[in-house]
């Protein structure tokens, strides 16, 4: 699993090999990225149907349904 900021690095990381994808969006804190998890998990799924664990303001269970609900498989 290899963790993205954005599009641009989930491409370049399944390019490389990496088994799955943990796009770390706005609000997961440290060095975040900037998009909203919803937009970031819309362009990803657009194209990469892997293993995806979404990271970033994830805070109830409400907030795992809506990630799950946008095609990510762990939250």
């Amino acid at each position: 699993m290899h963790d993205v900021i954005n599009d641009r690095f989930a491409h370049k990381g399944i390019e490389k090999g990496a088994d799955g994808l943990i796009p770390v969006a706005a609000g997961a804190g440290g060095h975040s990225g900037t998009i909203s998890p919803f937009a970031l998990m819309q362009e990803i799924r657009a194209w990469y149907d892997g293993p995806v664990a979404l990271s970033g303001s994830i805070v109830s269970g409400a907030a795992v349904l809506g990630a799950q609900t946008t095609g990510a498989d762990l939250a």
